[in-house]
């Protein structure tokens, strides 16, 4: 549906895809830092590199995952290591894998990294740790007339200072932050890389 171009918006990071890429235009993206991409092993582990993950077996989410697919993936094909990838279906379920150590090692995002480990008291070692992204953007379908993306954008730029949007930001939600087309550049590059 989104390569047809049926929504008025989206929130995604597919659509940088090549066959998707230009459908959609960027308004603004989810506040807060930066994530990145991560393959991980046990702290204990001998595994030191990249090369040393050749042939080994690698947890992921699924196909799907951007950071936790799309970038480890890149990131092992350009080192020319070759795995054999376990999908689960999520990163819950990659990371529980990893810690019942089925698997090798286990790709995840930074932010969902932290917050597993903190809470399954998990302790790993990074391999790999990728260059930062930037959080998801909201894009907008061209036919959607200019004034209104411009006041959707502006509502969202001032949702962290709008009272009617208390209950959402006391549920977790940062708001969002001003985003360019170029910010994306990094994705753009890990998709066409991923395709080749």
């Amino acid at each position: 549906m989104m390569g047809r171009g049926e929504f008025d918006l989206i929130y995604t990071n597919h659509n940088f895809q090549p066959e998707y890429d230009g459908k959609y235009q960027v308004l603004a993206r989810w506040a807060g830092k930066p994530v990145h991409g991560a393959l991980v092993v046990h702290e204990d582990a001998p595994l030191k590199s990249l090369s040393d993950l050749q042939g080994k077996t690698v947890a992921f989410p699924s196909e799907d995952a951007f950071l936790a697919y799309a970038v480890p993936m890149v990131a092992l094909r350009e080192a020319g290591v070759r795995i054999t990838p376990r999908f689960s279906g999520h990163q819950d379920a990659a990371m529980a894998q990893f810690k019942a150590r089925l698997v090798d090692a286990a790709a995840v995002n930074s932010r969902f990294l932290e917050s597993y480990a903190r809470r399954e008291q998990l302790g790993y070692r990074l391999l790999y740790m990728s260059e930062p992204f930037h959080e998801l953007p909201v894009l907008v379908h061209p036919r959607v007339p200019a004034r209104q993306a411009t006041l959707l954008r502006q509502a969202m730029l001032d949702m962290a200072r709008d009272p009617a949007a208390a209950t959402l930001l006391a549920a977790g939600c940062q708001g969002f932050d001003s985003a360019r087309e170029d910010d994306y550049a990094n994705v753009r590059r890990v998709y066409r890389a991923l395709k080749r």
